[in-house]
């Protein structure tokens, strides 16, 4: 969608999943140039905000979304002369339409989810207003503005949401290897995938500060 009536909004982790879920439930295929350069295939999100993703960003929304994972299966969606693995993909756009009854006030977008930790947590996140934990399916839409319902067994809190983030955790090591991955081999840096990719991803929800 190109359309300059509706206004830009965060691109969230939340938000990239949402444009991921929709990229398979459609099977829409097009590359982040089209995106980017055309301005097609722009997202309209049920918060009724556009989402403009750079070239590599989209690229690497359409890799996920399509089950790529690897460090530089984004490249080939980079580019609007990219091809699938058949080498015969076309590409498959959606319509530049926006459905206006899907788009919510912010009342109705709030979602409350449920976490449970040990007492040490708990206390830690409420001294700290940061909790990291191993992400799970069921936080795959937590965004700022919802609610987190944490209880320890005793304790139950529900609590704002200021700021999600994820990241792999990864050690010292790997990151080192990372940032000097242009001097690895083909091999080592294979295997530097593949733990990348076997590593947990953790979720670190930052939380509102009480009023």
């Amino acid at each position: 969608m190109r359309d300059d009536t509706y206004p830009d909004g965060s691109i969230s982790w939340a938000a990239q999943y949402a444009v991921m879920d929709e990229i398979r439930e459609k099977g829409y295929l097009f590359s982040g140039w089209q995106h980017q350069e055309a301005w097609a295939g722009c997202p309209v999100l049920n918060d009724g905000k556009i989402r403009r993703f750079s070239q590599r960003g989209f690229a690497q929304v359409m890799a996920e979304a399509h089950g790529e994972t690897g460090v530089y299966d984004y490249a080939r969606y980079m580019d609007f002369s990219f091809s699938k693995k058949d080498g015969n993909a076309v590409a498959i756009m959606p319509k530049s339409n926006v459905d206006k009854n899907q788009i919510l006030d912010k009342k109705a977008l709030c979602e409350t989810f449920a976490l449970t930790v040990d007492e040490t947590t708990l206390s830690k996140a409420l001294e700290t207003r940061v909790l990291t934990v191993e992400d799970a399916p069921q936080f795959r839409y937590l965004d700022t503005g919802d609610v987190l319902t944490i209880t320890d067994g005793k304790h139950s809190l529900e609590i704002a949401v200021a700021m999600v983030d994820r990241k792999k955790d990864l050690t010292k090591e790997q990151h080192r290897a990372i940032n000097s991955m242009y001097a690895l081999s083909s091999e080592q840096r294979q295997q530097l995938e593949e733990e990348i990719r076997q590593a947990r991803l953790l979720l670190t929800i930052r939380l509102q500060q009480e009023e």
